[in-house]
């Protein structure tokens, strides 16, 4: 936690950040109707400021996908996830059959 809150922090200097926090599979959805309703809100409020999404592991992919359709500085992936949500969920239906 104190890493994000760092890069927060630093980042925050620049631009109105928005950190994506990790999501479990089964939220993933949710957590990408989040990221948009808080970038409406931080539109809002901030009208001129720049905003910048801040991602780790799969937030990385949620953030990339809300910026195709956000008018955003920057995108910041700290660490991408190894598997995407797709493969994990092939070898999940493998390992149970």
């Amino acid at each position: 936690m104190q890493r994000i809150e760092f890069w927060e922090r630093n980042l925050s200097q620049l631009a109105t950040v928005l950190v994506c926090s990790p999501v479990e599979k089964d939220e993933v959805q949710t957590a990408y109707d989040d990221i948009l309703s808080k970038f409406q809100q931080i539109r809002q409020l901030y009208r001129n400021h720049h905003v910048m999404f801040l991602a780790w592991n799969v937030g990385c992919i949620l953030a990339l996908k809300a910026a195709l359709v956000c008018p955003i500085s920057s995108v910041i992936c700290m660490s991408l996830p190894f598997n995407s949500l797709s493969e994990e969920t092939k070898v999940n239906k493998k390992s149970k059959q």
